[in-house]
């Protein structure tokens, strides 16, 4: 890490961790306070925490090679991770006391969770690998009905929402 504009850059995690295949998955992130830093691509695909200034490397969320994304307030986490129907869930923001709110069938993908900026929404990207058909589909953030939002049908990524009628 290092401050914009110093040039001078710190490895908090000492060379212990690295990328270890390219992905279009998020590598690193921060936590909503700017504390911690997230590094999602650890040893066998482990989700950690550091925190920003330097210190022990921890566990995170138990998921390998998943997505995640905070609530515009920092006090929930949407999550999901690639395993049958890549099952997502909403949690407490330390990833605590998760709740199903979404899965698909098994062969079919959930990518790229992101909420909406009054918390009431998940969106994502819903499709099949094989076939590249992609679309961009919202859940409530509570569970229930999800619904496709395109008929794209093509790749697509990271949905960000600009207000509560519009996502890019």
């Amino acid at each position: 890490v290092g401050q914009v504009g110093t040039n001078q850059f710190r490895n908090i995690t000492q060379g212990k961790y690295s990328i270890q295949r390219l992905t279009i998955n998020r590598t690193s992130g921060f936590t909503p306070d700017g504390s911690e830093v997230v590094i999602t691509q650890g040893p066998l695909g482990q989700t950690l925490l550091t925190p920003f200034v330097g210190g022990p490397v921890r566990p995170f969320l138990k998921v390998k090679e998943g997505y995640f994304d905070w609530s515009q307030d920092g006090t929930r986490l949407v999550h999901l991770f690639t395993e049958n129907g890549d099952p997502m869930f909403v949690a407490e923001a330390d990833g605590a006391n998760p709740v199903l709110i979404f899965q698909s069938r098994p062969g079919e993908h959930n990518h790229f969770p992101t909420w909406s900026p009054d918390g009431r929404w998940i969106y994502f990207v819903h499709g099949i690998v094989d076939t590249e058909e992609w679309d961009l589909w919202r859940v409530p953030s509570a569970g229930g009905q999800a619904d496709r939002l395109t008929a794209f049908n093509r790749y697509l990524g990271f949905p960000t929402p600009l207000d509560s009628r519009t996502v890019v």
